[in-house]
């Protein structure tokens, strides 16, 4: 059995080591990478989450009519349920760019998406994941502005 070892009494390098030396390399720190990750998850679960509610809602109730007085409650719901992991990372991190949102945003819609199409065995409808997707980013851009707005009345003071 042959073994390399390092010369020099280096010692190997350890995969967090790694990782962290080519997250560097391409330019993101370990602390946002962190908040990609965790923003990735937090979002995924609460967009299964909606996705779930809203298919067993569609299937045990009959047709539900939605006033448009009812409608300011329902969008300020929806706003507090799905958009409030965006206003913190906002406000945290002075860093943190919508750019940065969006991404991780979309990759987390379409991981949702993707897992409970697999999971429910419904046939995928683009244009029904492409409709539902509009109040999100609309309430996503809502609170990242609102995260954001902390950082820039500092900047102006």
């Amino acid at each position: 059995m042959k073994i390399d070892l390092p010369a020099g009494g280096e010692l190997p390098k350890t995969l967090p080591a790694r990782l962290a030396e080519k997250m560097e390399s391409i330019g993101v720190s370990p602390m946002k990478a962190l908040e990609y990750l965790a923003l990735f998850v937090v979002l995924g679960t609460i967009y299964y989450c909606d996705l779930t509610r809203d298919w067993k809602q569609s299937i045990c109730t009959p047709d539900q009519v939605i006033t448009f007085s009812e409608l300011p409650v329902i969008m300020f719901k929806f706003l507090v349920f799905t958009a409030w992991p965006f206003a913190i990372v906002a406000a945290l991190d002075p860093t943190w760019r919508s750019r940065d949102a969006g991404n991780v945003f979309l990759a987390a819609y379409i991981g949702a998406n993707a897992l409970w199409f697999h999971h429910t065995g419904c046939g995928f409808c683009v244009f029904a994941a492409s409709f539902r997707i509009i109040p999100f980013v609309f309430c996503a851009l809502i609170a990242h502005s609102l995260g954001a707005w902390r950082h820039r009345s500092r900047v102006e003071e």
